[in-house]
């Protein structure tokens, strides 16, 4: 059966590698193109392991087990290019498949160390601290999805806020591919933590390994095909006054909290800033919201929202006067607006009442 994973993993990762090479002008589709091309790899040199013994199978299990911890570092590297941060020091990243290969050489030259269905093997009690070592490469690349994760919701949340969630939704699947991804080396270092205490069978092991890399290709196979954009990077645009003047509006935003004054109007908040109103307008819609109101409320929605999630057991009507919502409609209509669910079908999903 785990031949029927290999090979199954093996198609998608050629098919949307394939397509990936169709875009032949797109230089963001770099990071991504090299990991289904070790993706492939990977799967491939499984094969070679299972079918060699001796040196051949040594050699093998180097290569796919050196583009199998590649993954990890070519994935974040891709997540830092889309959300526009693309990494400018990229030897760190080479260090993981790096220790990889030293690793695997030093199995090589150990007596103790074998081939079991296309994995590598210790039997040798004296050099049980490789299998130590391992579990510790394998725990450090979950920093890889975890960091990716963090600044893959950071970029969604950003978004979300300037353009709203329809916008937002490209990051779904990479975040949805990173979670797996994350769960794979949770998987791994668990199933092979097991097969040194005789807990499951080194089979298992290739099970999840190979498994969950397939799993992750079924993930961006289904988001690339059905998701507009999916690979395209934010737009790096150059920052002028505006854009300037809205990062000092948020920061205000985020320490003085203004939004929860009833009332508040444009003119007053340009007063307190000691803006003119043209220039608290302008920079406004550099943040991507439409008029004045719009980004009031969008504020104003989040503060009912992390009361919700926090677990305020108030009415909703009185959280959102409290976030500064002059009346009933004009709190709904925005929540609407900002989430896509009314106040009550948010708060019943949350798992509180009232």
């Amino acid at each position: 059966m785990i031949d029927f994973v290999i090979g199954v993993g093996s198609v998608l990762a050629a098919l949307l590698l394939a397509a990936q090479m169709r875009e032949r002008g797109r230089a963001d589709l770099l990071w991504s193109r090299l990991w289904f091309a070790l993706a492939l790899l990977t799967f491939l040199g499984f094969v070679l392991a299972r079918s060699f013994a001796d040196i051949a199978g040594f050699w093998a299990a180097l290569i796919y087990t050196t583009a199998l911890v590649a993954l990890y570092p070519v994935q974040y590297l891709h997540v830092r290019a889309v959300t526009g941060a693309p990494a400018r020091v990229l030897w760190p990243h080479v260090l993981p498949p790096l220790s990889n290969v030293v690793l695997i050489a030093g199995l090589h030259a150990m007596s103790g160390a074998r081939m079991d269905v296309g994995l590598l093997a210790v039997d040798s009690p004296q050099w049980s601290w490789i299998n130590a070592l391992t579990m510790i490469v394998i725990a450090i690349l979950a920093a890889y999805p975890a960091l990716s994760l963090r600044r893959l919701l950071n970029a969604r949340r950003a978004i979300a806020f300037r353009q709203g969630n329809t916008a937002a939704k490209r990051f779904d699947w990479l975040i949805a591919w990173c979670v797996a991804t994350f769960l794979s080396v949770i998987g791994g270092w668990a199933s092979d933590l097991g097969s040194q205490f005789g807990f499951i069978t080194i089979d298992a092991v290739a099970w999840v390994t190979f498994g969950t890399l397939a799993v992750q290709l079924l993930l961006v196979g289904f988001f690339v095909t059905g998701t507009s954009m999916a690979f395209s990077p934010m737009p790096e645009t150059r920052r002028t006054d505006a854009d300037i003047d809205f990062e000092r509006l948020t920061a205000h935003f985020q320490e003085a909290r203004p939004y929860l004054q009833s009332g508040l109007s444009a003119e007053r908040l340009a007063e307190s800033l000691d803006w003119t109103l043209p220039r608290l307008t302008q920079a406004i819609r550099s943040g991507g919201a439409g008029h004045f109101n719009d980004y009031l409320n969008r504020w104003r929605v989040e503060q009912v929202i992390d009361d919700i999630q926090s677990g305020a057991d108030s009415p909703v009507l009185e959280l959102a006067l409290d976030a500064g919502f002059g009346s009933k409609s004009s709190f709904n209509e925005a929540f609407k607006r900002h989430t896509g669910l009314t106040p009550t079908e948010f708060r019943r999903r949350s798992g509180t009442s009232g």
